[in-house]
């Protein structure tokens, strides 16, 4: 009886933690420009994240994320600078005013790819 009741109660926290899970990863990506938060309606943004050391600092990846006139991602562009150099384009397809697919192309030909 105690085994069963153990048995019965890592099942259920095995469950629950299963469906917090995927409910995590199958929220629909951020699509419009002010669910990034910014004040005004842009057309393009662009980041650049830099590496610092006791030399200075030196530029490391850009971001950029491209709007089109209605406020939609049709973007999100990353290129990263260095030994490890990449560039990658995630770019968002609209059918109706609804998200259909993400097209991925980037440098490294085997990561690239269409999802639907």
């Amino acid at each position: 009886m105690k085994y069963t009741i153990t048995t019965l109660m890592m099942i259920a926290a095995f469950v629950a933690t299963a469906q917090q899970y995927v409910a995590q990863h199958l929220t629909p990506p951020k699509t419009y420009w002010q669910s990034f938060g910014y004040q005004k309606q842009p057309d393009h943004v662009q980041t650049v994240q830099y590496k610092s050391d006791s030399l200075g600092y030196e530029p490391t990846a850009v971001l950029v994320k491209s709007f089109n006139k209605e406020g939609f991602l049709i973007q999100d562009y990353t290129h990263i600078l260095g030994n490890f150099a990449s560039e990658t384009a995630h770019n968002y397809v609209y059918k109706n005013g609804v998200l259909d697919s993400i097209n991925t192309l980037t440098t490294n030909q085997d990561f690239s790819s269409t999802r639907n």
